[in-house]
């Protein structure tokens, strides 16, 4: 906050367009003007006109390619300011930022991956996002163990949170690399977290039905769901298993195949549920029993009853109650 204050800006702009000014001191402005982007308050400063110069300046390489993994991280760091997204997509800013998406540099895609993460908590520019191309990377990101871990994070995350209003953005390929990573007991608890997100949001179109009603896939969430022990990756399994009850009529019997009611009936199982899992769960069966098939073999398991015993607590929770 002051140095925008101490008037140096000016000065830091005259610098960079200056021909006398060596290489050094131009990073050095660049390395400035990335410390003072970590600020929201400065953000209204860093979109200045001849502030955007700059670091779209930094970003083309015109000087140095050596500036521009620099320009990035200070256009994902304004891209943090929410409300200043409708600046930034409608800016030259932007048009540099969709020209580096295909770029192969790791210290390059991290910060436009970061960028058009944060971006994807606007709704409105989903469709935007969309039509860069960056999601044909977040898998091949996602799943390179040696990259970075907030890269793999931030890209599935970016896609979670645009598969939320287009549900239909996973391919096939995408599906099953990220239910490999979902199922990998050894990955991230992070990044399976944000796989099955994306693969829950998914299952609430029924365009995607053909892809997500897989006995395989089921199977293999089925057997995840019976060990995981961690309550936010065990929700958003809830939430598929409720949402591919409406994809299609065969749903349930394929879940029932799969061994679904063996697993999810347990004690130990029904009583590590949150509120949110519980009522997944009530809604699911729900759907469940308008299947004669599915609603005989549910009662022979006792479902009721088994719920009942395991939700003592939950049970006096007002959410859950209906």
């Amino acid at each position: 906050d002051i140095l925008p204050r101490l008037g140096i800006v000016p000065h830091l702009v005259g610098i960079f367009a200056s021909d006398k000014a060596s290489a050094f001191l131009k990073g050095t402005v660049l390395d400035l003007f990335l410390h003072m982007s970590f600020r929201h308050s400065n953000a209204g400063m860093m979109l200045q006109p001849n502030v955007m110069s700059v670091i779209q300046q930094a970003v083309s390489g015109e000087f140095s390619i050596d500036y521009i993994p620099v320009g990035v991280a200070i256009i994902a760091n304004l891209f943090e300011n929410v409300e200043h997204h409708d600046t930034l997509v409608s800016s030259d800013l932007f048009d540099s930022l969709q020209s580096l998406v295909q770029n192969d540099s790791t210290s390059i895609q991290m910060h436009v991956v970061r960028a058009m993460m944060h971006l994807a908590l606007s709704p409105k520019y989903h469709h935007v996002i969309l039509a860069t191309g960056v999601m044909a990377n977040v898998c091949p990101i996602a799943m390179t163990p040696r990259l970075p871990m907030e890269m793999r994070a931030n890209a599935l995350q970016m896609m979670g949170a645009v598969c939320a209003t287009h549900p239909t953005t996973p391919t096939p390929d995408d599906v099953m690399n990220l239910l490999f990573l979902v199922c990998n007991f050894k990955e991230s608890i992070e990044i399976r977290r944000a796989s099955m997100l994306i693969v829950a949001n998914s299952s609430s179109d029924k365009e995607n039905a053909n892809t997500l009603l897989n006995k395989s896939y089921i199977e293999s969430l089925v057997i995840t769901l019976s060990k995981c022990t961690d309550t936010v990756l065990v929700d958003y399994m809830m939430q598929f298993f409720h949402n591919i009850c409406k994809l299609d009529s065969r749903a349930g019997s394929m879940m029932m195949r799969s061994g679904w009611d063996k697993h999810m009936f347990t004690f130990e199982r029904l009583e590590s549920l949150t509120i949110t899992g519980a009522i997944y769960l009530c809604d699911t069966c729900r759907q469940l029993v308008e299947d004669a098939v599915v609603r005989s073999q549910l009662m022979q398991a006792m479902v009721l009853k088994s719920m009942l015993d395991a939700w003592v607590a939950q049970m006096e929770d007002p959410q859950l109650a209906p």
